[in-house]
């Protein structure tokens, strides 16, 4: 039964676009499901304190993180697909209030390093660089550029960076070099720009787009055997590493969380109010005159 309920969830995650959540969301929920069995529960029973106890088991911070992640989406998803007037509705409402109320696990007890230094990345675009000259290779090459240059997320570069056939579409100023890409955290669009020398990438990575079957992993499953500088390497670590080379090369955190598409952390009210139009031409600085990889000669 838990096993039609996960594959549910799951399914639906898939069908939204979420494939990379679906994938690691049932392992981790499957894994829960196997623990609650031998407490003679499921899904329809288990209670606040099962998931607590579950939790003190796993030793992994990250691990312990993703499972609250997993279940608490679940829970939402179970709740809101509920007929309307089912009596069901309200200890599933209670659950899921339960669950918001558990506080995640600091996810590092020590400082690690997440993000590639400069000579890091420039390292892993030799390697990459020396791979044979196919296109399955030069397009992994690009991919790093983009995700090291934007810092955009998987599902922006893989997804909402298509100029059609997607809900919200990229809008392209190929003579200007800006677009206006598609936030996936706040639901709305932000303004990037780039230097000429990312114009062949971008090119080719957008001409590459519609052949992607699982485009939010397509890149992430292709670099994840690297290991640069003491890092695994993921999509995430281009995030990382802008966010950090950004604020390294004294880029104001603003323009940072407006390149990156965050709520900024000191004034969320503030990201409501302001008219980052008129902000514009210091992004394109940041990311043009101002950018770690064009001052590094990366790109």
């Amino acid at each position: 039964m838990d096993d039609l309920e996960i594959n549910r969830f799951t399914q639906y995650l898939t069908n939204v676009g979420k494939i990379p959540a679906a994938r690691i969301y049932k392992s981790s929920l499957r894994g829960f499901s196997f623990w609650i069995s031998n407490r003679k529960k499921t899904f329809d029973n288990f209670t606040i304190v099962d998931v607590q106890e579950y939790m003190s088991g796993v030793k992994n911070n990250s691990t312990a993180n993703l499972f609250l992640g997993a279940i608490r989406g679940y829970m939402k998803f179970r709740n809101v697909t509920l007929p309307i007037g089912d009596p069901r509705v309200l200890i599933e409402t209670q659950r899921e209030n339960q669950l918001r109320g558990l506080k995640s696990r600091s996810k590092r007890l020590k400082r690690e390093k997440v993000a590639l230094t400069v000579e890091d990345l420039r390292e892993f675009l030799a390697v990459l660089g020396g791979l044979p000259k196919t296109p399955r290779n030069e397009l992994v090459y690009s991919g790093v550029i983009l995700h090291w240059y934007f810092g955009a997320r998987p599902v922006e570069l893989g997804k909402w960076l298509r100029t059609s056939g997607v809900e919200h579409p990229a809008e392209i100023n190929w003579k200007n070099r800006t677009m206006q890409l598609y936030t996936a955290k706040t639901g709305d669009y932000r303004f990037l720009a780039w230097h000429p020398a990312i114009t062949s990438h971008l090119k080719r990575w957008i001409a590459a787009l519609p052949t992607f079957a699982y485009p939010n992993a397509w890149l992430t499953t292709r670099i994840k055997e690297y290991t640069v500088g003491g890092v695994r390497v993921t999509a995430k670590t281009g995030r990382r590493t802008v966010q950090t080379q950004f604020r390294l090369f004294g880029v104001p955190d603003y323009i940072t969380d407006a390149v990156l598409g965050h709520i900024s952390r000191s004034s969320a009210i503030g990201d409501i109010y302001t008219d980052f139009t008129q902000m514009e031409s210091q992004i394109k600085d940041a990311m043009i005159q101002g950018h770690y990889m064009v001052k590094n000669g990366l790109v």
